[in-house]
C-alpha cells in the first residue's frame, strides 16, 4: 500500500491562508473591543457599507454597559440612582428602536445622493472626548469617500466609553457632502 504524504497539501493551505488572501474588510469586521472612538466609527461605517444591521447592533450599548456607566455617575440621592437603574430596560428599548431607524435613514439618505454604499471608502473620524463624572463621551463625525473626489459625512451621536470599549448610546445622523 502506498503511503500518502499530507505535508504538501497542508503547506499549500497554510500558504494560502497567510498569503494576504484575507481582505482588509474581513479584518475590519473582527474588531472586538473598540478601544478608541475611531474603532467605533470604522465598525459603524462598515455596517452601513454592508447594510448589515446585525454588525451595527454590536456597536450599541447593552444592559451591562448601562449598569456600569450609571453606577459611576454621581447622583443627588440614592433614590435618584435607583430610579435611573430601574429605567435601563426602557432606555435600551428606545435606543435600539431609534438606532435602527437612524441606521436605515442614513443608508437611505446616502442612496438619495446616488451613493452605492458597497463602493464607499472610509476616510477619517473626527471627535473630541469630554469627561464628566469619570465618564468619557463624544460625538463622532465620520468622513467617507465615494467615487474619486466625492466626500460625505455622517455623525454618530452619543458615544460613551464603557468597560468593554466605545459604545453607541445614541443614534446616527446624515450630514451630507463635505
Amino acid at each position: 500500500m502506498k503511503k500518502i504524504n499530507f505535508r504538501l497539501p497542508i503547506i499549500i493551505v497554510l500558504l494560502l491562508l497567510f498569503s494576504g488572501m484575507t481582505t482588509a474588510q474581513d479584518l475590519e469586521t473582527d474588531i472586538k473591543k473598540m478601544e478608541f472612538p475611531s474603532d467605533l466609527a470604522l465598525a459603524v461605517f462598515i455596517s452601513l457599507k454592508n447594510d448589515n444591521y446585525r454588525e451595527f447592533y454590536k456597536c450599541l450599548a447593552d444592559k451591562e454597559d448601562m449598569e456600569k456607566i450609571l453606577k459611576i455617575k454621581r447622583y443627588e440621592s440614592e433614590t435618584q440612582k435607583e430610579r435611573a437603574l430601574a429605567m435601563i430596560d426602557d432606555f435600551l428599548y428606545s435606543l435600539r428602536r431609534d438606532a435602527k431607524t437612524s441606521f436605515e435613514k442614513v443608508i437611505e439618505q446616502g442612496t438619495d445622493y446616488n451613493i452605492l454604499w458597497e463602493e464607499t471608502i472610509f476616510d477619517d473620524a473626527e471627535y473630541f472626548i469630554e469627561r464628566e463624572d469619570k465618564i468619557s463621551m463624544t460625538d463622532i463625525t465620520v468622513y467617507f469617500q465615494y467615487l474619486d473626489d466625492n466626500y460625505y459625512m455622517f455623525r454618530i451621536i452619543g458615544c460613551i466609553k464603557s468597560h468593554k470599549g466605545w459604545k453607541l448610546f445614541g443614534e446616527l445622523e446624515w450630514i451630507g457632502e463635505d
